[in-house]
């Protein structure tokens, strides 16, 4: 973890700016493609959930504007983000949220996720939980097309907050809305357009 010199940090004016704001934050909903990520799934018996939730992870983590957060006073960037996810154990009507610390390989996390899956019985295990979060959250009941979050109001809340919705036909494609909820001072427009971009070559493309 790096802090950062506001002072000297090429959007610290800009950070300044936002800060001043009653609502910092703000959110942004697309359609993204996901045809490639559910036709490797669906050949290699991967659960999708957990793979989109790495996909995003690692799209994420590549994007230094996403990897900004705020700790004891300091804006501070982050080596990488872990994902902190609901989860609706299979026959029950009541999520829950897990939290599996960031591993680069896709197998070693989904054996992580399920290990953890099984082995939580409360509602959220907070020793889990560390500052380098990112909320990720599915509507697999509807086809999302904007979603805003509960929050305790905190302006240097830096938390990404990313959650789809339903996959649905398009044409010969799958795709899901994707809703996408940051705070300006940290995640410009054109951050969210780069995230799409990788998660499009990522998540949509058949091939490896």
């Amino acid at each position: 973890m790096e802090r950062i010199n506001i002072d000297s940090w090429e959007r610290g004016e800009l950070y300044r700016f936002y800060q001043q704001s009653s609502h910092p934050f703000y959110s942004v909903c697309f359609r993204q493609d996901v045809t490639g990520l559910y036709t490797r799934c669906k050949e290699n018996g991967w659960p999708v959930y957990l793979t989109m939730i790495h996909e995003v992870t690692r799209a994420v983590n590549g994007l230094k504007a996403f990897r900004y957060g705020y700790e004891n006073g300091s804006v501070v960037l982050y080596d990488h983000r872990d994902p902190s996810f609901t989860d609706m154990p299979k026959g029950s009507g009541q999520f829950r949220i897990l939290t599996v610390p960031w591993h680069r390989d896709a197998d070693v996390w989904r054996a992580r996720a399920l290990e953890k899956r099984e082995k939580q019985t409360v509602f959220l295990d907070e020793s889990a939980e560390g500052a380098n979060l990112i909320f990720i959250s599915c509507l697999p009941w509807l086809d999302l097309t904007g979603m805003t979050n509960e929050r305790n109001f905190d302006r240097n809340d830096a938390v990404p907050r990313i959650s789809w919705g339903k996959f649905v036909r398009d044409g010969n494609r799958l795709v899901c809305g994707m809703a996408v909820e940051v705070h300006h001072g940290y995640i410009d427009g054109k951050d969210i357009g780069e995230l799409h971009g990788i998660l499009e070559e990522r998540t949509g493309r058949i091939s490896e």
